[in-house]
């Protein structure tokens, strides 16, 4: 049996190391997060105000580790922290990409806002909330080690999430001197991306384009 490629490699551990396994998600919607009890709300922080006593019936003696809690008691006084609204960018814009061009035209809206979960200002675990108008719900509990990886370079109540979905990636990213600035959020060999090093949109898409050019699905490149 061969060996896996090194980049298939760095793909399984980007997705350990940020937790981003959807039986943890599933876990909490089999738990009746998308339920009855997290009802539409007319905007993301009410809908997340909303989930949050959703999610403090969900934590159990059986999942409080997984979702990312130290004691089942925690949830009791858990509170919401800064939100960080969630921009894509698909793979068919990436593939459009020039130095010239302003990477804030890759950037699309989902309608998506991830919500720390904090106790005693710790960050624990996460919300996210999706939505349009008037229309805003609950979608996913827990993800505990992608919100503290990304947490923890979150500086400013305007920095928000890019995500690049094609190759496991999250920065935070905010706006200086008219520059997109991305912070890498776990290091990444593939493109030379170094943990808390902050490096321009433009210089992160360009070492990620040759990657997209050659990019066919499979975990490992």
């Amino acid at each position: 049996m061969r060996n896996l490629p090194r980049a298939g490699m760095i793909m399984i551990g980007l997705l350990v190391l940020l937790g981003i396994g959807a039986w943890l998600i599933l876990a909490a919607r089999q738990s009746g997060s998308q339920s009855e009890s997290t009802p539409s709300a007319p905007n993301p922080q009410a809908a997340a105000e909303q989930a949050l006593e959703t999610f403090r019936q969900i934590v159990t003696s059986e999942n409080y580790q997984a979702l990312g809690f130290q004691t089942p008691d925690e949830v009791k006084i858990a509170q919401l922290g800064q939100p960080l609204k969630v921009l894509r960018v698909p793979l068919d814009q990436l593939l459009s990409f020039s130095p010239d061009r302003k990477p804030e035209d890759l950037l699309v809206d989902e309608s998506r806002v991830i919500y720390p979960i904090t106790v005693n200002e710790q960050v624990r675990s996460s919300i996210a909330v999706e939505g349009t108008d008037q229309q805003w719900t609950a979608t996913d509990f827990g993800n505990p080690k992608l919100i503290t990886a990304l947490a923890q370079f979150q500086q400013e109540p305007s920095d928000f999430i890019v995500q690049i979905p094609a190759f496991s990636l999250y920065f935070i990213a905010r706006q200086s001197d008219n520059l997109l600035l991305l912070t890498p959020i776990v290091d990444d060999t593939r493109f030379g991306f170094k943990t808390g090093e902050t490096l321009t949109a433009t210089q992160a898409f360009e070492a990620i384009l040759p990657f997209a050019k050659k990019y066919n699905g499979l975990p490992d490149g």
